[in-house]
């Protein structure tokens, strides 16, 4: 005859049951084979990676050749930095697995650089051997200015492209403005007047340097209340490169 259990361990028997069902204990069905079986060993090595596209601030590469039991989750880029090999920020596959987009570069540039495979338990594989390419450049930069009106007032902004090997210090953006429109708000330059002559130079805030792969943004709002012309002849000045004209909308 089965002996019943006596008041004390029903009461123990509840208490459990209840602690379980309130959902304060989770068993993960992985979690007994994970303490028994953890991923240790590093996918193989990836073979040399591939130049795909290449432009004076952007070059994508591929990764390939790297194999793993628990599968290759993506791909990290690494760069060669006076002898010393750096991750690089941008370098990791977390979109395609078997694409590095390298952004950031410098025009005219040579880079060298090799990737690791990464596998689903997070292990590195050894470092694949190293690719060199040089990014192109341009011989001059470019400029454009752009006019957006609205209301009584307009907004003119300058973009000055530069993928050069060049650094523009010194620089001018120069315009035709009526002297009836005066500017309101100020983007990153100093605006001096003489007549219709408007003239951009760098602001104290602003960007008094365009290194290479910078896009210079600047600009003004600017009042109108006689609808009078829009500003027009914009031209980017420097000593480096002269007077370039800017290609208007």
């Amino acid at each position: 005859m089965k002996q019943r259990p006596s008041p004390a361990r029903w009461l123990a028997l509840a208490a459990l049951c209840a602690f379980a069902m309130s959902g304060a204990v989770t068993v993960s069905p992985g979690a007994a084979r994970a303490a028994t079986s953890t991923d240790t060993t590093a996918p193989s090595k990836p073979a040399t990676p591939t130049i795909d596209t290449i432009t004076p601030i952007v070059a994508t590469i591929r990764p390939t050749g790297s194999t793993d039991s628990s599968g290759i989750a993506g791909y990290s880029a690494q760069q060669l930095v006076n002898g010393v090999w750096t991750e690089l920020f941008d370098g990791f596959t977390n979109i395609d697995v078997d694409t590095i987009y390298l952004q950031g570069l410098a025009p005219g540039t040579t880079y060298t650089v090799a990737v690791t495979a990464i596998d689903n338990a997070g292990n590195r594989s050894p470092r694949s051997d190293p690719l060199t390419f040089t990014t192109p450049s341009k011989p001059a930069p470019t400029c454009r200015a752009q006019r957006t009106v609205f209301g009584t007032s307009f907004m003119v902004q300058v973009f000055v492209e530069n993928l050069t090997t060049v650094t523009i210090n010194n620089w001018t953006v120069t315009f035709t403005m009526p002297a009836s429109e005066q500017a309101t708000y100020k983007l990153g330059v100093n605006i001096s007047r003489s007549g219709d002559q408007t003239t951009f130079t760098a602001g104290p805030s602003g960007i008094a340097s365009v290194v290479p792969g910078l896009t210079l943004n600047i600009g003004a709002i600017v009042s109108n209340p006689a609808n009078a012309p829009l500003p027009s002849n914009f031209a980017f000045n420097s000593a480096a490169f002269g007077t370039i004209s800017c290609a208007v909308s």
